[in-house]
């Protein structure tokens, strides 16, 4: 599994409301991406929000995304600027990763 969590700020004159369902709006279009198993957000504080995806493979987060999903994306960008991105993958792939570039545990 993987994750990926994308934190944004709110831009200076955007509307929290408007801020949210343009969160709200990308994370229903990466629900409808392949290999995607879960994306919400959260509010940090007034101003940021946290946009939490589950997916099966870090793969499957570096699809090119479909029309709807890069549109929702991008409304967002303009109410809000991304100020930092985490991407989060399983142990198991660790290890293999690890193992796979000649290490040994």
């Amino acid at each position: 599994m993987a994750i990926m969590v994308v934190h944004c700020e709110r831009r200076d004159g955007s509307d929290r409301a408007q801020v949210a369902e343009a969160a709200y709006s990308w994370c229903c279009a990466l629900r409808g991406g392949e290999g995607i198993r879960n994306s919400r957000f959260f509010w940090e504080t007034p101003d940021r929000i946290a946009v939490l995806t589950e997916a099966d493979s870090i793969a499957d987060l570096d699809r090119l995304p479909k029309p709807d999903t890069a549109a929702a994306m991008f409304h967002l960008a303009d109410l809000a600027r991304v100020v930092d991105q985490q991407r989060w993958y399983d142990p198991d792939i660790g290890e293999e990763t690890y193992r796979m570039a000649g290490r040994h545990a």
